[in-house]
């Protein structure tokens, strides 16, 4: 019989072989476990379910490419993102992991549910992935070496990840010894690549000797860790060995050229004994036999032939010439290593989610850490309320103040009429052109208008839920009323109770901004012939304002002057400051989610009741501490401006010189500043009324849905009723007298139901009829009180939600419910102004005038 050699493998470097796996989908199990755990519907993650098979499909047999590591890299992201929403193990989601050993000859597969053995069979097939690249690499270039070595260390870095984390993930660590032998074996090709660099390089021989001594340790530790466990093939363990004698080999050999370049001739000739002894050793037939790479065996011969022909000229030279003495190899130092190389580790968390790109399910956070998330929310949006608040306030009081104080100093006109007697201030040309680019007053009007048609939808969408509720009503107490008791479930009016009070939380809200809308009329009325004042023409601007050419040289020099200009600059910052400081406030509460925050600190199967609630807060908190700082340092500073504006003024006043003229001039130019001021104002309140209207449409529209759910849900059950009542009777029919024709269910189908309101309708909770007064509080149509703010109602967060008492099909005798989260029993923002009945459409919208 011939005996079997093993086949030889082009290359030097031995890789690392993949482990094989089974294809499997997380869609059914995580799907399950959204509904259970998360209270969710899991359709609406189907997308991210879909792409994450998609990323474990690319992996299962991975291809010889740069690409090929991004996708390991971004699935391993994933799974890190996904592990502390779902818990993949014996307990809780059971998703079979298999994978095949990638070093033993039977390829047996272990199967875990743990998602812990995933990621670390996903991190050994990218070190596998980087170790087979880097070895089938050609080393002809500079960049090439480069690249190599950098592979086999990120290899190396992989193979050490696993080892960190195998207690982290319940894994057994008797796994890190192999780890590490393979960890250490990507090193010594690393070095060896660097020895290869430097050799090509003509470093010198004592520095290559170095170098070489370190792939040797590197190849030592490999070859010792791979004998302890039974895992490594003996093709693995011949290689190790082999190289290890080879490299010891090497460094000796290097050793004796240095010793000889040093006319040491005595140590030259012990170091390539050395050197000889280290080559048998590697070129040992009962090894070498089981060495799978070509390359291996002609470099052991070639360089046991290069040691022994140089150690048989250096005896003769010897002999003849030197006849030094010949150290003991035992006397010889140790060569000491030079270490070039170390494990590249895994991209960080940053580096991760650059690579990985959105995170799955990012916006699926467990119930517990939901309502931890939902209380620090209403914390940091209470401070932000209250900051914002504050300034807005405080911006509307020194508007109140301000505005009819510097208007009756006649500020900033008077400085403006001094500064330039003859023409246009370039501020008022500026204001000008912002107006008119803006649409000036009919601008204003094109969004009063909008405004009406958006409000008017908004009563419309709220009007239409209403009558479908109320004819759902009508049906059912017409159902009481001909079955008594037979239509034993509750009463439609009583079981949707909460959606007519989320209907008058709303009506109440559009009331509001209704009333809004009319104070901003009454401000457009009144200031129209300001707004279309400054927005004329250049030429017809200056035909307005009187020319004086009572120019005053004191204007560059009065010192009362430069105060008041400086002062008023002071005030106008401010105000750009507080209007920053506002959106700043509204930006880092929007942007503010502890809920990431949260997901770091559970681990596993910790507990969120484990959190240390108060502490995570108050140190998220902290970010508010500098905004509430920079509030109360502009209200300080308001504080003090207007009283020193006033006091300035006087000084300035009492100094100056001025004419009719002047004064003329002064009042003109004060006049366009009012009109800039008014169409500023007006302006804003329009954004804020568009905003509002938009934002409640949309909570309607949903509100709207609700009623529609529940309306269908009472009619499938209202049908099924129907249908047991009518059963009962059939078997009545059989077993007694037939039934009277006029008591039939079968004759008696479901009954029109009456117009609501109408006589013999439901006693439904009473409307507001037309024609009912606002509340008190609004004020009359088309006047608007001086000094009233106007003020927009605030848009709650969350939505209606329609959650059936159970699942499945409707049994007889169980209620529906209904509930509101995120509502309770405050009031809902948005709801709207006016009254209606049931075919009454909302009044109409006026230009200012008292609605009829």
């Amino acid at each position: 019989m011939f005996s079997s050699r093993p086949t030889l493998l082009p290359g030097n470097f031995l890789p690392v072989p993949f482990k094989e796996t089974e294809r499997v989908t997380f869609i059914p199990a995580l799907k399950a476990y959204i509904v259970s755990a998360f209270a969710e519907d899991p359709d609406q993650y189907m997308d991210d379910l879909r792409l994450l098979d998609s990323l474990r499909a690319e992996v299962v047999k991975p291809n010889l490419h740069d690409e090929s590591i991004q996708q390991h890299l971004r699935y391993y992201g994933q799974l890190r993102t996904i592990s502390s929403k779902f818990i993949m193990d014996d307990d809780h989601i059971r998703i079979a992991f298999s994978w095949a050993s990638a070093l033993d000859k039977d390829r047996r597969y272990t199967t875990s549910y743990n998602v812990g053995f995933e990621k670390a069979s996903v991190l050994f097939n990218l070190a596998a992935l980087y170790s087979s690249l880097a070895s089938n690499m050609t080393l002809d270039s500079e960049a090439a070496y480069k690249r190599a070595a950098m592979l086999f260390q990120q290899a190396a870095g992989a193979f050490a990840a696993i080892v960190d984390n195998l207690a982290a993930w319940n894994i057994s660590t008797s796994s890190s010894v192999q780890l590490n032998a393979l960890s250490q074996l990507m090193l010594a090709h690393a070095q060896e690549v660097f020895f290869e660099k430097a050799q090509s390089g003509n470093m010198k021989v004592g520095t290559l000797a170095k170098l070489a001594a370190q792939v040797a340790v590197f190849y030592e530790t490999a070859s010792e860790g791979a004998s302890q466990t039974q895992v490594f093939d003996k093709s693995w363990i011949a290689y190790m060995n082999i190289k290890l004698s080879y490299w010891k080999a090497v460094a000796t050999c290097n050793k004796s050229l240095e010793a000889h370049a040093a006319d040491k001739y005595g140590e030259q000739i012990a170091w390539l004994q050395a050197a000889a002894a280290h080559s048998r050793a590697a070129n040992d037939s009962s090894q070498l036999k089981n060495v799978t790479i070509a390359k291996v065996h002609s470099d052991v011969k070639t360089l046991q032939a290069t040691i022994d022909r140089a150690l048989l000229q250096a005896n003769k030279d010897n002999d003849l010439i030197y006849m030094a003495i010949v150290p003991k190899i035992e006397t010889l130092p140790v060569i000491a290593p030079a270490r070039m190389v170390n494990p590249v580790p895994l991209p960080d968390s940053a580096g991760l989610s650059a690579i990985m790109g959105r995170a799955l399910f990012q916006h699926l956070v467990p119930f517990e850490v939901h309502q931890l998330a939902s209380e620090y929310a209403s914390i940091k949006d209470q401070i932000a309320k209250e900051a914002s608040d504050k300034l807005t306030e405080a911006t509307s009081v020194a508007f109140r103040q301000a505005t009819p104080t510097l208007a009756s100093i006649n500020l900033p006109g008077a400085i403006e009429a001094l500064e330039q007697p003859i023409g246009l201030p370039q501020s008022v040309l500026q204001r000008s052109e912002e107006i008119r680019a803006q649409g000036g007053f009919e601008g204003l009007e094109s969004s009063w208008q909008t405004l009406q048609a958006m409000s008017s939808k908004c009563w419309t969408i709220l009007r239409e839920a209403m009558e479908k509720l109320d004819t759902e009503a009508a049906e059912d107490q017409s159902m009481q009323m001909q079955f008594g008791d037979k239509w034993n479930r509750a009463s439609s009016v009583s079981l949707g109770q909460n959606l007519r009070d989320s209907e008058r939380r709303f009506r109440e809200k559009l009331q509001e901004a209704d009333n809004a809308n009319r104070v901003v009329r009454s401000k457009m009325d009144r200031d129209s012939h300001l707004i279309v004042h400054i927005c004329l023409s250049r030429q017809e601007l200056e035909a307005s304002v009187p020319a004086s050419t009572a120019g005053s040289t004191l204007v560059l020099k009065d010192q009362n002057l430069k105060q008041l200009k400086g002062l008023l600059d002071q005030l106008n910052t401010n105000f750009k400051k507080r209007n920053a400081l506002i959106e700043r406030i509204k930006a880092a509460a929007a942007s503010d989610d502890i809920a990431p925050r949260l997901l770091e600190e559970l681990d596993g199967n910790a507990s969120a009741a484990s959190l240390d609630k108060k502490a995570i807060f108050d140190s998220q908190l902290k970010m508010y501490d500098a905004l509430k700082t920079e509030v109360a340092d502009l209200l300080s500073q308001q504080e003090q401006l207007l009283p020193a504006i006033v006091e300035s003024n006087k000084k300035f006043v009492e100094s100056r010189q001025t004419s009719e003229l002047i004064r003329q001039r002064e009042n003109a130019l004060q006049s366009l500043d009012n009109g800039y001021k008014a169409f500023k104002d007006i302006s804003a309140n329009m954004q804020e009324g568009i905003k509002f209207f938009s934002d409640i449409e949309t909570t309607l529209v949903k509100f709207s849905d609700n009623c529609r759910d529940f309306v269908l849900a009472r009619d499938i059950e209202k049908k099924d009723m129907l249908q047991q009542i009518q059963m009962n009777v059939a078997r009545l029919r059989v077993s007694d007298s037939p039934a009277p024709a006029s008591s039939s269910p079968s004759s008696a189908s479901t009954p029109s139901a009456p117009p609501p309101y109408a006589p013999g309708a439901p006693n439904l909770p009473p409307r507001p009829a037309a024609g009912t007064p606002a509340p008190a509080s609004a004020p009359v149509g088309g006047v608007w009180p001086g000094g009233g703010a106007v003020q927009y109602p605030q848009m709650p967060q969350g939505h209606f939600v329609f959650v059936p008492a159970s699942t499945g099909t409707w049994q007889q005798g169980q209620p529906l419910q209904y509930v509101q989260p995120g509502y309770g029993s405050s009031p809902i923002p948005g709801a709207y102004p006016g009254v209606y009945t049931l075919a009454q459409a909302p009044p109409s919208q006026g230009t200012g005038r008292p609605r009829q």
